[in-house]
């Protein structure tokens, strides 16, 4: 059982740990109202006018066409949804909407939406495009030799036809540092026609003819077969 002064220090702790909660989440969510505000005004201010024009005669207004409505966005939650806004950019793009004999976006709303949708809607920041230095790796021995045994089932010896690969902290395959020398090259050429000759036919396969007479799927307590 707790004692009276155990019971008051974690009084005081838990007091503390809602203060500082409070003091550090207020911020936040002011910061993620302004957010969503922006947001949503960009959109109705770019975007609603250009999808009122071309769009809400099958999806807005009352209309659902595909179960798809376009001006049911009165909250930010609505509004970034991924995967809706990439069937609208790619059916954009590809010209199938508007559908045929309905007026077209011009370039210049075009522009506006394909920007809205990329920068608010996936979130893709137009200040952060490089995403950094990017390691092409290869396989390590054992990788490849699990792969040409899964793929064709050819058991290539891949301790005995290739070096060791170099290694980091303990481990073999960390793309860094498996590097490629051109001995390495040499030895995947040597191995490709070995696995190729072994798992691939070279003769075309000539299928065995067989005939079934008839009488092997005859059945006489079948009521259908006594016919």
């Amino acid at each position: 059982m707790l004692s009276r002064r155990q019971i008051i220090e974690w009084a005081i702790c838990l007091s503390v740990a809602l203060v500082l909660y409070s003091i550090t989440a207020r911020p936040m969510h002011a910061a993620e109202r302004e957010l969503d505000t922006e947001l949503v005004r960009r959109f109705q201010q770019q975007v609603a006018p250009i999808l009122e024009r071309h769009c809400f005669a099958c999806h807005g207004d009352g209309a659902n066409e595909g179960q798809i409505a376009l001006d049911d966005f009165a909250a930010i939650d609505s509004t970034l949804r991924p995967l809706l806004w990439s069937r609208v950019l790619k059916n954009v793009r590809a010209g199938i909407m508007p559908p045929a004999g309905e007026e077209r976006l011009s370039p210049e709303e075009l522009d506006t939406l394909q920007t809205w949708i990329k920068r608010d809607a996936f979130g893709i920041k137009p200040d952060q495009s490089d995403p950094g230095h990017v390691t092409l790796r290869r396989l390590n021995r054992q990788e490849y030799h699990y792969t040409i045994l899964d793929l064709l089932d050819y058991d290539y010896d891949t301790q005995v036809h290739f070096p060791p690969d170099d290694s980091g902290h303990g481990f073999d395959n960390i793309g860094s540092l498996l590097n490629t020398p051109p001995m390495l090259v040499e030895k995947y050429l040597r191995a490709a026609n070995e696995i190729v000759r072994a798992a691939v036919p070279s003769e075309t396969r000539v299928v065995r003819e067989q005939t079934l007479p008839a009488e092997r799927f005859f059945d006489p307590e079948r009521p259908t077969d006594r016919i």
